[in-house]
């Protein structure tokens, strides 16, 4: 979970000072010379820098060299991605939620411009897949880990694009039934689309 601070002070960090030309510098003893410079915090999400006075929020990802803090503004949102490395956080990101959809139609297409993400991450696991193997000239337990899941998420994008509700047809209002309980029948009945829909949405195999 993030967490909230305040920016209570300005940041100053030192640099090696190079010159117009992007080369180091050093004085007379061929000592390098150094330079402090205030640095300032940037959001995360906006990249606009977070003031100093300003609250702003921030976690800290784990990585297998230690960490990586990222700081947002209060206001921007931080998505899944924001917290892995992994290619898997685009299609984290993506995932509709279908709780608003109406109609099937809504549902169909929501599922369909979700399948392009998986599909587009899928083709990026084969090809990371495919340079491995043309790098080593044989295919290597990494490389084959890399297909399989390509393989799982196209797999996955086809089942999103060919989605269709398995359940019963839109109820029809029974002879001396209310308006009410009618209305509440179709309602339920759209609920179990959703859920049937949200339910493929979720069931990522990777």
């Amino acid at each position: 979970m993030a967490q909230t601070h305040y920016v209570k002070k300005r940041q100053v960090s030192t640099f090696r000072r190079k010159d117009e030309n992007g080369q180091l510098m050093k004085d007379e003893h061929g000592k390098q010379l150094y330079e402090q410079r205030e640095t300032r915090l940037n959001c995360t999400r906006c990249g606009q820098p977070i003031e100093y006075g300003q609250p702003y929020k921030w976690f800290k990802m784990k990585t297998t060299y230690g960490g990586i803090k990222k700081s947002f503004h209060p206001d921007c949102q931080i998505l899944a991605s924001d917290r892995t490395t992994s290619r898997m956080g685009q299609i984290w990101d993506a995932q509709p939620d279908i709780g608003a959809a109406e109609t099937v139609s809504d549902i169909q297409a929501e599922l369909q411009s979700f399948a392009e993400v998986v599909r587009s991450v899928s083709e990026e696991y084969t090809e990371s897949a495919d340079n491995m193997e043309s790098g080593f000239g044989h295919s290597t337990y990494q490389s084959d880990e890399l297909r399989e899941k390509g393989e799982a998420l196209e797999s996955w994008a086809d089942e999103l694009e060919n989605w269709s509700f398995n359940g019963d047809e839109e109820p029809t209002q029974d002879e001396g039934e209310s308006d009410d309980d009618y209305e509440q029948r179709v309602e339920d009945w759209r609920q179990e689309i959703r859920d049937e829909a949200q339910g493929e949405v979720d069931n990522c195999p990777v």
